[in-house]
């Protein structure tokens, strides 16, 4: 089985302000027929967040339904949300950048890490990937800025999801013409 993992802020809607209300946050254009892409390919859409408050905990239960609902039609391969609540200061071992929470869904859905993708909308979920062994990530313009003193090496640049899952689905065809 493969995933594919995604942050949720930053790739399919902009980072969310402690005091903004799921209702206020709208999903970046092509969002959806990008999750249904990748449905398409077969991959589980895992959507992975640090949300370290009180108040990033409720905003992030809001938004998991909220999403949730809206993505049912577009998950053919199935859906999982997975956050860390933890403060940076806490040493928890699921907060991005470290690779607790992308392990437990790994074994959990036994999945092939070689055929597994990453959407980061931050520097901490990329390297969390990469520390994973997740080879393709790709980090989206929409969540981060292209730093280029503090980017890692390997990551797959793409505007956003919609422009990386192209580029995805391109690989694909490019693989499926060479066999």
């Amino acid at each position: 089985m493969k995933a594919a993992f995604m942050e949720q802020d930053g790739v399919l809607y902009p980072r969310i302000a402690q005091r903004m209300s799921p209702i206020e946050v709208a999903f970046f254009p092509g969002s959806p027929k990008a999750l249904s892409g990748l449905s398409m390919y077969g991959y589980l859409l895992a959507f992975v967040n640090n949300w370290p408050s009180e108040s990033g905990r409720q905003v992030y239960k809001m938004m998991a339904a909220r999403l949730s609902r809206k993505i049912h039609r577009f998950a053919a391969g199935g859906k999982e949300f997975a956050g860390c609540f933890h403060d940076e200061a806490e040493e928890c071992y699921c907060r991005m950048p470290k690779t607790g929470m992308l392990d437990k869904l790994i074994k959990q859905y036994n999945l092939d890490i070689a055929q597994c993708v990453f959407f980061a909308g931050s520097l901490e979920g990329a390297g969390a990937a990469q520390k994973a062994g997740i080879e393709k990530v790709y980090i989206l313009k929409t969540g981060v800025k292209y730093y280029k003193d503090k980017m890692q090496p390997g990551l797959i640049r793409a505007k956003d999801l919609a422009g990386a899952v192209k580029m995805l689905g391109e690989t694909f065809q490019d693989a499926a013409v060479a066999s």
